[in-house]
Formats: structure tokens, C-alpha cells, sequence
């Protein structure tokens, strides 16, 4: 696990019983500009980076959380290493949860005591996959806006970031690569999975089969086939027995399942 040191801004790496104790993660999307771990070590390069902003306070306010390391998914994962990537994508809900603090970063938004906190949930940050499981993961999460001033926790804003969560997890969410709308879902439904970029939705099929594998939850088959949008072609009349995105369980939260199988079930989707 690599985690930049918040005092010297250099990256240390620890495996097993080394990783710290206490540690923090930053929670944010992803801009044009942002640094990555190719670029951690040329200080000349990075000062020129809005992304280096956004690193070093993210160091600031872990310390102020007497946090002294923090892993930022920018510069803490080498996209060119596949199996490193491939490590990281199934280890990064474990890594959300070990952290003493997550610190959600919401560029958007701006703090307006004038208004209510609840135009917060406009930001992107509530739309994207990746930021479900470092809602739901870390023991603490806090809020910031633009300009780094705290605005709440998931405790204290739990009446709206609790309406996120019951909206049928990841329906409505979106990514970059269509195949990461499975696997950003991976910490969360607890399955690891090799990566594999360009199967497209056969990638939340692959999900699913390995949820079967390790559950017996027959929500899993409680999806409603979408209807077709204008300018793509008619839905199919026939179709397999599994879904092809989390869209398809948008519907869930009003599902009445037949009352002899209602026990212990959850909500996957």
C-alpha cells in the first residue's frame, strides 16, 4: 500500500502488519489536471499542477487529524502496472475502511451559510461510481467544498447522504469506462475479479456470476429490463437472466418480494 507521507510529501510503501494504524483517505473526482504517481517525484512539474493543490491540502487537513499519511487514489496506484492496478481496484474498499478519516472533497460546491445544505447533493461527486464505496467504507467521512472549508460528516448530513444510499446503490451512477460501473462495485458486494477493459457490459455479468458463487440472495435476479432511451435501438424482447447495468435495479426500493423468500434479504444494487 503506498501512502504519502503528509509531512514530506513523499510517497512510502508498506505491506501486511506495516500499513499504519492511522491514516487517512481522500475521497474526490477526478479533473483534467490532477497529479499521479509518475509525477509525485518532480516537484518542479507538480507546483505547476491544480492537482498538487488539491494533494497538499488533502496532507494539511490529515495532519489535523493527526493522520500523518494519506492515500489519494491520483498518486498512491501506478496506472501502468497492471497487476498493481488490478491490486489496488480489489483492495480499495479494505483500504477505504482500515482509514481513521475519509476526507470527501467536493470541487463544486461551494459553502453558502445563506443556504441549505442540502444543494450540496448537486455536486458530482454524489453521481460518480468510484465515490460509493468511500461513502459507505471509512468509519468517518467529512465533507468539504471548494475551498477546503468543512461543511459535515455523513453523521451530521445523514438525512441526505442517506437518501443517496437507498436509492438502489449504484443505479443512476456513472464512469469513465463502462466496464468500472462492475468494478467499482467489487468492495462493496465482496468479490475479487480480474480486470479486463474493452468487455463492456459483460463486465457487470462477471460480477453478478461471481456474486452467485458466493450468495444465495435471489435479489439478484429482481431486475427490470430498461426501457429505450431516444436515438438507441429498441430494447431486446428477450434477454438473459442477468443484468447489464445497475440501472436495471433502479426500481428495488419499491420491490415487494413474495413473502416466503423475504427474509435476510439485501439490496446488492
Amino acid at each position: 500500500m503506498k501512502l504519502p507521507n503528509c509531512d514530506s510529501l513523499e510517497i512510502e510503501e508498506f505491506f501486511g502488519s506495516s500499513i499504519p494504524k492511522r491514516y487517512a483517505t481522500l475521497s474526490h473526482t477526478w479533473e483534467a489536471d490532477e497529479a499521479t504517481f509518475q509525477e509525485v517525484g518532480n516537484l518542479e512539474r507538480m507546483n505547476n499542477k491544480q492537482g498538487w493543490v488539491k494533494i497538499r491540502q488533502a496532507c494539511r487537513i490529515a495532519q489535523e487529524h493527526r493522520c500523518p499519511y494519506i492515500w489519494i487514489d491520483t498518486c498512491c496506484i501506478n496506472k501502468w502496472d497492471f497487476s498493481e492496478l488490478t491490486e489496488a481496484i480489489n483492495s480499495m474498499f479494505k483500504w477505504y475502511a482500515g482509514s481513521s478519516i475519509c476526507l470527501a472533497y467536493l470541487e463544486d460546491i461551494e459553502l453558502d451559510l445563506s443556504q441549505s445544505r442540502v444543494h450540496f447533493q448537486e455536486s458530482r461527486w454524489f453521481t460518480r461510481g468510484w465515490t460509493l464505496q468511500e461513502l459507505i467504507a471509512p468509519p468517518q467521512v467529512y465533507f468539504y467544498d471548494k475551498n477546503w472549508e468543512f461543511f459535515g460528516s455523513r453523521y451530521s448530513l445523514a438525512e441526505i447522504t442517506g437518501t443517496v444510499l437507498e436509492s438502489s446503490w449504484a443505479a443512476g451512477r456513472q464512469t469513465t469506462r463502462e466496464e468500472d460501473i462492475a468494478y467499482c462495485l467489487l468492495g462493496i458486494v465482496g468479490v475479487y475479479m480480474p480486470l479486463f477493459y474493452g468487455e463492456g457490459d459483460r463486465t457487470f455479468i462477471r460480477l453478478q456470476e461471481e456474486i452467485i458463487k458466493a450468495s444465495d440472495d435471489a435479489s439478484l435476479f429482481a431486475w427490470v429490463q430498461q426501457r429505450s432511451c431516444p436515438g438507441q435501438a429498441p430494447r431486446q424482447l428477450y434477454c438473459g437472466v442477468l443484468a447489464k447495468s445497475p440501472d436495471e435495479f433502479a426500481h428495488f426500493k419499491r420491490l415487494e418480494i413474495w413473502p416466503r423468500f423475504r427474509q435476510d434479504f439485501e439490496v446488492l444494487f
